[in-house]
């Protein structure tokens, strides 16, 4: 279970589908885990479907539900995923199906890093694959930084905030 949740607004753009393409996937990943967020999200959602539903009608174009079947029907169908391992089903289409042929660089022989490919203007996304006991080198949070723990345990000496890295330690 999780020791760190996202706060609440951050659950609420989350839900409205307002966060960035790596925020959004690493709250995503956070959320399928968590039941404590599950029904906080839950709520949230519940509440902007409420508020659609008494809004005003808006003035939609009359060929708009026409054009967006047809990006729909255009767009290929992906491929079933197959992603083994303890790999959240938001961050499984980024990665190959066996996460053993990840493409990792090293930083060293207990740090391996990989650039995930959904980055934004905001936030750059990537797994780090941590040798149990180990240390990241000493660096600076420059910004706003979230982590999410895929295996294992993490620790930081800064704030207690999260870090858009995606964690991922090396198997014992």
């Amino acid at each position: 279970m999780a020791s760190y949740h996202p706060n609440d607004e951050l659950l609420m753009r989350f839900s409205a589908g307002m966060l960035s393409n790596a925020l959004g996937v690493l709250v995503a990943c956070h959320v399928e885990r968590c039941p404590h967020c599950q029904e906080k999200t839950r709520i949230y959602e519940q509440f902007g479907g409420e508020l659609i539903a008494e809004s005003d009608d808006a003035e939609l174009p009359a060929d708009l539900l026409d054009k967006t079947l047809a990006r729909l029907s255009d767009e290929a169908e992906p491929a079933p995923v197959k992603v083994s391992g303890n790999v959240p089903r938001p961050l499984q289409r980024f990665l190959p199906d066996d996460v053993s042929q990840i493409p990792w660089k090293g930083m060293s022989k207990a740090i391996k890093e990989f650039r995930l490919p959904f980055g934004d203007d905001e936030f750059d996304a990537r797994l780090y694959k941590i040798a149990a006991g180990k240390q990241l080198p000493e660096h600076t949070h420059r910004g706003r930084e979230f982590t999410l723990v895929l295996s294992g345990s993490f620790s930081d000496n800064a704030a207690p905030i999260m870090q858009v890295t995606l964690c991922w330690p090396i198997p014992v």
